[in-house]
């Protein structure tokens, strides 16, 4: 059984090609998009990209299992405190250098906040 044509203007999501994505479009025009592949190929890309940095800090935080808490810490030898050892593990995993103080990282105006109610389980 044959599907009925869209209407004139309109495109099937399985029928859409980078010239007929609007999005993609207007982006390669103004030179913002290097590449003509659709916009949910792109924001793929950047959902993988976020979810290997993400896999990249989780692991690099399991190898401090074991060092004790200090008080003002911020090393494997004497031990971390909580900002210590984020500030540590962001600087060492991904190069980002966050603040020293817990309270200046939840504030910097560099890092996206969070809302409490957005909090999961290891936040």
């Amino acid at each position: 059984m044959s599907q009925p044509a869209p209407a004139p203007g309109v495109t099937s999501p399985s029928s859409t090609t980078e010239s007929e994505d609007p999005v993609a479009r207007f982006l390669a025009d103004k030179g913002l998009m290097p590449s003509k592949r659709p916009v949910a190929e792109l924001a793929q890309q950047v959902r993988n990209t976020a979810t290997d940095i993400a896999s990249e800090l989780v692991l690099s935080a399991m190898n401090f299992l074991g060092v004790p808490y200090r008080r003002g810490g911020n090393s494997r030898e004497t031990g971390f405190d909580c900002s210590g050892f984020t500030r540590h593990v962001f600087e060492n995993s991904i190069g980002l250098i966050l603040p020293r103080r817990a309270i200046e990282q939840a504030n910097s105006p560099a890092l996206m906040p969070v809302q409490q109610a957005e909090l999961k389980p290891g936040d």
